[in-house]
């Protein structure tokens, strides 16, 4: 008897530390967005109504992959946008709508490549990347700011 009120208080203040955390790792994220400061010459206003946000990607994509379809999460702060290739979806976050116009063009080809090649960064998608970013007007700067948290393939970034 014992033994099963220790666990249970053991999962009580488990969950309790957990909950603390998450909570304050949320506040942190909305104090990151609060400090996010756009590249210089970036005038682009965060987008106000999501509609219109999801129509212009969801032309914009269809443009490169037909018959793809963009969603919204509101509550994704991690990541800006997520492909998934079994559904031919883009899944684009909270930090897609207030990124830069010519983030927004890098996150969507990112994106748009995986649904043409796989899920993984390999040199594939690296090379149809490439042809979209040049395609669309991306610069370099832009895509190696954003491409900085992945393995550097790119050789001629």
């Amino acid at each position: 008897m014992k033994t099963a009120i220790y666990i249970i208080v053991a999962v009580f203040f488990t969950t309790l530390s957990i909950t603390l955390f998450l909570n304050a790792r949320a506040k942190e994220l909305t104090k990151m967005e609060d400090d996010i400061v756009p590249p210089v010459g970036a005038h682009q206003e965060p987008i106000s109504d999501d509609a219109p946000m999801i129509d212009d990607a969801q032309r914009f994509v269809q443009g490169i992959v037909p018959g793809a379809t963009i969603t919204y999460d509101p509550n994704e702060f991690f990541i800006f946008g997520m492909a998934y290739n079994e559904t031919n979806t883009i899944r684009l976050s909270h930090l897609y709508k207030i990124a830069p116009a010519e983030d927004r063009t890098y996150i969507l080809c990112h994106e748009a490549s995986h649904l043409l090649t796989s899920s993984d960064h390999d040199e594939r998608f690296y090379a149809t990347l490439e042809r979209l970013i040049v395609k669309y007007g991306v610069s370099w700067a832009t895509a190696r700011r954003l491409e900085q948290h992945y393995p550097a393939t790119w050789n001629n970034l």
